[in-house]
């Protein structure tokens, strides 16, 4: 019972309760937790949101989304995402309705707090709430039902505040009508692509360079880079070393004699005339004859390998239809049934199989046996080899770091042992060292290690290693010169774009003289291309790429404004658009979603409306915010 409720505690941990605990530390972080023993961080309407109110938020949201991204999470996402930000803005707003519900009095009845626990699937046994349950899974997370309560409160406190605020949400017929037809209608397009590529004739001066540079340099910055030294044993090196006694073989041999245990096999030759598995009774039926008409010519003794060049259509047809060795699970049921029955030179009747009906003849056949020793020796020999050479290698890399405690005596014992003590050049993480066959591997040892500490002794693709950090770069901004070329190329791809989406301006103006798309891609040589979009929600057509952009500028034209005011960048090209032709959706599709799009469209007025009663409320609040909260990460 006890490993069952572990189990489910993992697993609920992760869905139910962190879920709550989030929203509790996150959104209602300061509540009955304020520790007024901490110094503050910021102020609202007088009330402090302490030092550990601001660390329990961020590390509550931290987690969250370590969960979300998982393996995918780097210092780049968690910059963009502002943690910090997000997580003092939150802890303000939870005092902000904490204040209001002081305010107005509202407040959650004891009752309704304890149904919405006992309704936590999590604390059931069979449907039923579970006290033992809720404390033991309570208390594996360090939380004991009073603070546990307390959090449910004031999760459900903002719920009742976010209902109070929002009630006054109503969605028309009308409205839904409209977003309906909105959603739903699909438009067809002519367009014409104006391709970057296209542009090769564009000169780029150093001036131009030096701007660009000027302007980007961040996107230049280098990655930080490590230099390392290394002791490499290769199993591979200790080969000559060992020798295996033929006692050590006899002894593997009985210890593993299942190792060498061989099947029964049988092999022949076949011949299959194809029937799709779903084929009507009567086709089957047809193609049986024509098996059992095959069958007596092999039998009136016609040589069975060209029967089959003649008849048979299986994908072993080019080989005379042979088969095997094969043991009883190597091949269809009823054909291996067929050969293990079979007297050698013996010819089955039609076999039935999802690829249609077979016929086998039996070659040979071999019994299960266990092979003997002596055939067996060399490579019981190979394998008790490669193991002895693997821990030789593991054992002395394992005696070298343990008498090394310093990067210092890692020199001066590799030395001593004639060991040879290799340096790589400068790497990233990403590449790894040269002269490594497993160089990322590598690398990503190296960069957990601090400077100059040795690393454990680690398996890096077939060799063994002890790693020590020497030397670190940081990350930088190089100077012009040494990316000189890649800024130039850089500037050639910005400039190919400029021309691009200059031709295509162009190309609307020529649009307004001649009054058509067509007309004027005719007059300039172009071809224009059609397409139709199904309804906002559709992604576009393969040809022009995958981007939300253009179906926008699809569906924002309209029979007062058919042509796109400006060029439409797409993934590869910009374009221009015309409209060819909307089309609306059926009305009598609309009943059918009517209670769909109600939902949907008070949910976003919802949101809408509570965010903005938020805007208000911190705009006539009092607050205040100390600088160094948003500059140190969790503080």
């Amino acid at each position: 019972m006890l490993r069952v409720m572990r189990e489910s505690a993992g697993s609920w941990i992760i869905k139910v309760l962190m879920g709550i605990m989030v929203a509790a530390f996150v959104l209602v972080g300061t509540g009955s937790y304020k520790a007024y023993r901490s110094s503050k961080v910021a102020s609202v309407n007088g009330e402090n949101i302490t030092v550990d109110d601001y660390q329990q938020a961020y590390s509550s949201m931290l987690e969250n989304i370590r969960r979300q991204f998982g393996n995918q999470l780097n210092d780049e996402i968690l910059k963009k995402m502002n943690i910090q930000q997000q997580a003092m803005d939150r802890l303000i707003e939870a005092t902000l309705l904490r204040q209001t519900a002081e305010k107005y009095g509202i407040k959650v009845a004891r009752k309704d707090l304890i149904d919405s626990i006992v309704k936590i699937p999590a604390f059931q046994d069979n449907g039923q709430f579970d006290t033992q349950r809720y404390k033991m899974l309570l208390n594996q997370n360090r939380m004991t039902p009073a603070s546990f309560e307390t959090m449910q409160e004031e999760v459900m406190l903002l719920d009742k505040i976010r209902a109070i605020v929002t009630s006054c949400v109503k969605v028309s017929d009308d409205e839904a009508k409209q977003w309906y037809a909105w959603e739903n209608a699909s438009v067809a397009i002519e367009y014409v692509g104006f391709s970057p590529d296209t542009y090769k004739d564009i000169e780029i001066s150093d001036a131009m360079i030096q701007e660009y540079y000027d302007a980007h340099k961040e996107s230049y910055k280098t990655e930080p880079a490590r230099k390392a030294r290394y002791v490499k044993f290769d199993p591979a090196f200790y080969r000559d070393k060992i020798n295996i006694s033929e006692d050590e073989i006899q002894q593997y041999y009985t210890d593993h004699v299942d190792e060498f245990y061989v099947e029964e096999t049988a092999s022949g030759r076949q011949i299959v005339l194809r029937v799709p598995e779903k084929a009507p009774a009567e086709e089957a039926e047809k193609r049986k004859q024509e098996a059992l008409s095959i069958i007596e010519k092999a039998n009136a003794g016609e040589d069975f390998v060209e029967l089959v060049k003649k008849y048979s259509e299986g994908p072993d047809k080019d080989k005379g239809g042979a088969m095997g060795p094969f043991t009883r699970m190597g091949t269809f049921q009823g054909v291996a049934d067929a050969a293990f029955s079979m007297e050698i030179g013996g010819i089955s009747d039609p076999i039935r199989t999802r690829n249609g009906w077979h016929i086998f003849k039996l070659e040979a056949k071999n019994p299960a046996a266990t092979l003997p020793l002596e055939q067996v020796s060399d490579k019981i020999r190979n394998k008790l080899t490669a193991e002895k050479q693997e821990n030789m290698a593991y054992d002395n890399a394992l005696a070298l770091y343990n008498n090394s405690l310093s990067g210092e005596d890692l020199v001066k014992n590799a030395t001593n042992q004639k060991l040879n003590l290799a340096t790589t050049d400068f790497f990233t993480e990403s590449k790894g060292p040269d002269g490594i066959s497993a160089p990322v591997e590598f690398a990503k040892i190296a960069f957990s290690l601090p400077a100059m500490e040795i690393s454990d002794v680690s398996k890096v693709g077939d060799a063994y290693y002890l790693i020590q950090v020497i030397e670190e770069q940081h990350e930088q901004i190089p100077e012009l010169d040494a990316v000189k070329e890649n800024v130039r190329a850089d500037v050639f791809k910005e400039q190919q774009g400029k021309a691009a989406e200059n031709a295509a301006k162009q190309f609307i103006e020529r649009i307004k003289e001649k009054g058509s798309i067509i007309t004027a891609a005719q007059d300039a040589g172009m071809e224009v291309k059609t397409s139709t979009l199904a309804n906002r929600n559709s992604p576009p057509p393969p040809e022009l790429g995958n981007d939300a952009s253009l179906v926008d500028a699809a569906f924002n034209l309209t029979d007062e404004n058919k042509i796109t005011e400006n060029p439409v960048k797409g993934e590869k090209e910009f374009y221009v658009m015309a409209l060819k032709e909307r089309k609306e959706p059926p009305e009598d599709g609309y009943a059918s979603k009517k209670t769909a799009i109600i939902q949907r469209l008070t949910n976003q007025k919802q949101t809408e409306l509570f965010k903005s009663w938020i805007a208000d409320l911190r705009k006539n609040s009092k607050i205040e915010i100390s600088d160094k909260i948003l500059k140190e990460p969790g503080l």
